[in-house]
């Protein structure tokens, strides 16, 4: 719709993630991806046992950084499903492990920002 409307290609454009409980940005690539930068390392973790999964599972998701040094955060288990890629699945040239949001965890109603934001959004595609 924006390439249609703007002219901006589409491998331009680009999304973020992030959280107030953990302060790095995730930035799509062109594929549209969120690559881990150099400096977080992403985990996906087993919805009962809290056990690292491999690639290409479904799970909490877990970020971890020696980034933030103002508060204990350096660990943050999200609140957010989602599945873990290899980069090599990516093909932007970012050689970075990337993961998929899939959506919030539990039965509540309770939203993010990006997830609020994403369901507003469906209406215009």
């Amino acid at each position: 719709m924006v390439e249609q409307q703007l002219g901006i290609p589409n491998e331009r454009l680009r999304d973020g993630f992030g959280s107030v409980e953990h302060c790095i940005p995730y930035v799509e690539c062109k594929n549209h991806h969120f690559h881990a930068p150099v400096y977080s390392k992403i985990l996906i973790r087993d919805l009962y046992s809290l056990k690292s999964l491999g690639y290409g599972q479904q799970g909490f998701l877990q970020f971890i950084s020696p980034y933030i040094t103002s508060v204990p955060a350096n660990s943050v288990l999200m609140g957010d499903l989602a599945v873990l890629h290899p980069y090599q699945e990516c093909g932007c040239g970012i050689k970075t492990d990337w993961f998929e949001i899939l959506g919030r965890a539990g039965v509540s109603k309770n939203k993010s920002c990006a997830i609020a934001a994403a369901e507003l959004l469906k209406g215009f595609a």
